[in-house]
């Protein structure tokens, strides 16, 4: 059972919904309901916070409390999923690392830290995993929030131009000026020119899911309803300064080429009070249909 404490962390590469307390990360497969709690924290040991790993390469996840960072990985070993934590060392022992986005691309986890400085961690070493800073120019965009996505090997960071606008806000009739995201910009890590380049353009057939703690992309012709070179986005609520009014979330769908929305809806809000939402790909096989996440 997922308790009141909890908080949604984001979605798993296996298709489940992580939720998150002091102790515990619990694992919600939303097709099958089957739960799985991965204890993390002894009653002495609070752990401030996880970040999950987006991309292939098994369901992660990082921790961190007053000891240090800790990755967490699910592996199948003799017919049984097994959860290992090894612990992560910053490259420089004065360096102050905490990470904020990760993905797995090609077994090479790529991660921002608060500094928004890339670096990588070598999860197939041996323990302790050392991170690697890369000889990357820093992206100021970055600072502002957005997502990372490993795509046919390649590490994307979806960028939200946010604007400040004088809005009606039209589930409570009041206007103000809100900051808003008003579109999306894609950049690719590209390690050759030691640069985030922009991307025009998706590969052929892809399209892209957004999302706090989890993002991802998919070929349009195997996702149903899908439309490539697009962004499909869940946004963050608006509160009213006025009554506290609070809009609920939103998502739509955002064209790459024609840079503008071609819809967006809300959803929740007032009382229907949505606190997350994330896209997950739904996924279920035979463990799972056991009882198993």
């Amino acid at each position: 059972m997922v308790r009141g404490s909890e908080r949604c962390i984001g979605a798993t590469t296996s298709g489940c919904l992580a939720f998150s307390d002091w102790s515990d990360v619990v694992l919600v497969n939303p097709v099958t309901d089957a739960l799985e709690s991965v204890v993390i924290a002894g009653h002495n040991m609070l752990n401030l916070d996880r970040v999950l790993v987006s991309g292939g390469g098994g369901d992660s996840f990082f921790s961190f409390d007053m000891y240090g960072i800790s990755l967490w990985r699910r592996r199948r070993a003799e017919g049984r999923d097994e959860w290992s934590k090894l612990p992560v060392h910053p490259a420089h022992p004065n360096q102050v690392f905490n990470i904020i986005l990760a993905v797995n691309c090609n077994g090479c986890v790529y991660v921002f830290p608060r500094n928004w400085d890339v670096s990588t961690v070598d999860s197939s070493a041996q323990p302790p995993l050392l991170t690697e800073k890369l000889p990357v120019a820093s992206m100021d965009l970055v600072r502002k929030g957005g997502h990372l996505i490993g795509l046919d090997g390649e590490v994307l960071f979806v960028h939200r131009v946010i604007a400040c606008k004088d809005i009606e806000l039209v589930f409570c009739g009041h206007g103000e000026e809100q900051n808003v995201v008003v579109g999306f910009e894609v950049y690719k890590l590209d390690m050759k020119a030691q640069r985030w380049s922009k991307v025009e353009r998706l590969a052929d057939d892809r399209a892209l899911f957004v999302s706090p703690q989890s993002s991802f992309a998919v070929r349009a012709s195997e996702t149903a309803g899908c439309r490539s070179n697009c962004i499909y986005f869940v946004g963050e609520s608006l509160r009213c300064s006025t009554c506290q009014a609070d809009s609920g979330s939103t998502w739509g769908m955002y064209s790459i080429e024609d840079r503008e929305d071609l819809f967006k809806q809300a959803f929740g809000g007032l009382r229907r009070k949505c606190t997350a939402a994330r896209w997950f790909l739904p996924t279920v096989n035979e463990a799972q249909s056991n009882g198993s996440p």
